[in-house]
């Protein structure tokens, strides 16, 4: 769970932890310092005998002890098991570093950050994480605090894609909570068949409950808007395609398009092949 210490960033931690209320877990908080963030109080406050990257890094790190004492304190589940990270580095890097490591199953966090900074919603560091890491990530709406996980909206635009190994996250929770599981099939053509899709998500759900729809001929965003519109849901899931860096800049990410209108919290699955 990156956190810069903004109340987005504590937001999707308090989500977190109710979110596995009842799971036993490795909760890890990263903070990324990088070197660009460095200003001239910075040098001209640090003592001699210490370094600016020391004088910077421990105050970085008595936050983090902090935030992780709270969150210690709070949480009644003697299963979480808390650990604090810190890095010097640039922020994908340290994520994706991170994620190897420390063999990171979700990362979990807010969609914008203390800068503000934005795209429509979610923050430039949310949107880096999306688009470079290849883990499993959940993201919470600013504010979106956890009442319920009664039931998911998974959407996809070919079911075929769909592998136990891409929804084993989603699986899990829904699991744990009692979810049922909305899987959106949405067809570009009018006129496109099913092909039996309804063969490969009883393989992959076969223990969860779990209905199945589809639309055709409407676009992406549409489509999924007017279904949460219709049947509300607590979370949205769907599979991330890796657009190349001329399709997003000339046409757009239909994933980034519908992440940037989410309401709830959004969970991308990287596909697995």
């Amino acid at each position: 769970m990156p956190t810069d210490f903004s109340e987005n960033s504590l937001n999707a931690i308090d989500y977190a932890v109710e979110l596995y209320k009842n799971i036993e877990c490795h909760f890890f908080l990263l903070n990324v310092q990088k070197s660009s963030e460095y200003i001239m109080d910075d040098l001209l406050g640090a003592h001699p005998d210490i370094s600016v990257y020391d004088a910077i890094a421990n105050d970085n790190k008595e936050q983090l002890a902090e935030v992780l004492s709270t969150y210690v304190t709070k949480s009644k589940n003697k299963g979480h098991h808390w650990h604090m990270l810190f890095d010097f580095d640039v922020f994908i890097d340290a994520i994706k570093q991170a994620v190897i490591s420390e063999k990171i199953d979700l990362i979990i966090m807010g969609t914008n950050g203390a800068s503000g900074a934005k795209e429509t919603l979610f923050g430039s560091n949310t949107l880096n994480v999306v688009r470079n890491v290849n883990c499993p990530t959940l993201m919470i709406p600013e504010g979106f605090m956890f009442k319920t996980l009664s039931s998911v909206l998974l959407s996809a635009t070919n079911c075929k894609d769909l592998k136990i190994e891409s929804v084993e996250i989603l699986k899990n929770l829904a699991t744990t909570h009692n979810t049922l599981i909305h899987v959106l099939n949405i067809h570009k053509e009018k006129n496109e068949p099913d092909h039996g899709y309804d063969f490969y998500l009883k393989n992959i759900f076969d223990n969860q409950t779990y209905k199945w729809y589809a639309l055709r001929g409407i676009p992406l965003p549409f489509a999924i808007e007017s279904f949460e519109q219709l049947i509300p849901v607590d979370m949205h899931a769907m599979f991330i395609k890796k657009e190349s860096f001329l399709d997003r800049f000339f046409f757009g990410s239909k994933t980034l398009r519908v992440s940037y209108g989410t309401r709830i919290p959004l969970l991308l699955l990287p596909i697995v092949n």
